[in-house]
Order: C-alpha cells, then sequence, then structure tokens
C-alpha cells in the first residue's frame, strides 16, 4: 500500500473519484465500496476516510465531478448556437448524448438515494445548468415573467430527463441516442411553440381584471 505522504490530499481524492468511476463503469453501483475503491488505487480506507467522511460522501463527489462533465459538453454545444432554439436543442441533444456515454455516472445520480439537503457546492453545480437553459428561454420569451422562465427551464429538464430514461432502459419503441435525440426535439418544440406565444389581447385584458 501507498503512504498518505505519497500523494496530497487534492491528488488523492482526484485518483479516488477517477478509480470510483471505472469501478461503477464495469460493476455498478453495488461494486462501488470504500475498500474496492482504496484497493484500486493502493491506498488504506483509512487513508480514504481523510479525504471523505464516508462512502456517501464519495458518491456525492463522485456525482458533482459528473455533473461537472455534463455541463462542460453543454457549454461546449453552445459554442456555435445559431439561435435560441438551436441552443436549447442542442442542449437536449448532448444531455442524452452524454446519459447514453456515461451511463453508469449518469444513473448513479438519480438512482442513489440523495441527502435531504444537498450541500451547496452540489446546488450550484444543479443551478448553473438550468441556467444555460434559462438563458435561451429569456430570448425566446421576453414576454414571460422571471419565475415563468425558471418553471419552464425546469419543466424542460424533466420532459428530456424522462424521455432519456425511459430510451436508456429500453421502455422505448426507438433505441439508440439518435433515436431518442429525435423524441426529445419533438417535445422540446412543441413545448417551445406553446411557452412563446402571446396571450391574445383578450385574454390579457382578462388578467388585467
Amino acid at each position: 500500500m501507498a503512504r498518505r505522504s505519497d500523494h496530497t490530499r487534492e491528488e488523492l481524492r482526484d485518483m479516488a473519484l477517477s478509480a470510483a468511476a471505472r469501478i461503477l463503469a464495469r460493476q455498478g453501483p453495488q461494486g462501488l465500496t470504500t475498500r474496492a475503491v482504496a484497493a484500486k488505487i493502493g491506498y488504506t480506507v483509512g487513508s480514504l476516510y481523510l479525504v471523505f467522511r464516508n462512502l456517501d460522501d464519495l458518491v456525492l463527489q463522485l456525482d458533482a465531478r459528473t455533473l461537472d462533465d455534463l455541463y462542460a459538453a453543454m457549454r461546449t454545444a453552445l459554442r456555435h448556437d445559431a439561435g435560441a432554439v438551436t441552443g436549447i436543442l442542442a442542449l437536449a441533444d448532448t444531455y442524452i448524448q452524454f446519459a447514453f456515454e456515461h451511463r453508469a455516472r449518469w444513473r448513479l445520480i438519480f438512482e442513489q438515494p440523495m441527502p435531504p439537503h444537498a450541500p451547496p457546492w452540489f446546488q450550484e453545480r444543479v443551478t448553473r445548468m438550468f441556467a444555460l437553459g434559462e438563458e435561451k428561454l429569456r430570448v425566446l420569451a421576453p414576454h414571460r415573467p422571471a419565475e415563468e422562465i425558471r418553471q419552464a427551464a425546469r419543466a424542460l429538464w424533466g420532459g428530456v430527463h424522462g424521455v432519456c430514461a425511459l430510451g436508456l432502459t429500453d421502455r422505448l419503441d426507438e433505441t439508440g441516442a439518435a433515436a431518442v435525440q429525435a423524441l426529445a426535439r419533438s417535445l422540446v418544440r412543441h413545448y417551445l411553440a406553446g411557452f412563446t406565444s402571446k396571450p391574445s389581447t383578450g385574454l390579457l385584458r382578462k388578467r388585467m381584471r
């Protein structure tokens, strides 16, 4: 076993999370234990507890790394954005592609129990991804108040996530990332068509009464 002084605390953390991701990909959540991670990197279990509080903390930090990678992929997808609708569709495509390419890590976030109150550093990672969609929605529907924009970003994610989850578990007639992306694109386009339409003058008058 390597001595604790062989690597810094941050290096040990990175090594452990990388090892955990490899174990998860090959053995699933049931194979992800502190003992397995420690053995993979040549350290004792006790050394891991100098970096992580427990296995739940390790899993939460692995989920955070997954969200970081997903966010980076989504940001990259927006580099050559030709418009707001195109951008939202690109976000949906990227989300699904990422899930198909990193199935085990993606599923770990949603299938493992989360702490009742996620720490701020974890919640910030979730919030910044929603912000990508909110930015595009504000361009498409400037007449909508901020709270409706916030809700719409989460509703769109819920729809895309649902289609993605069904596709990953073969619950759809369509199979493969491209087919699932096509279904998600249909959902997004129809949602945006309704969300971006402006209410009629008559409806506005009723709301003002």
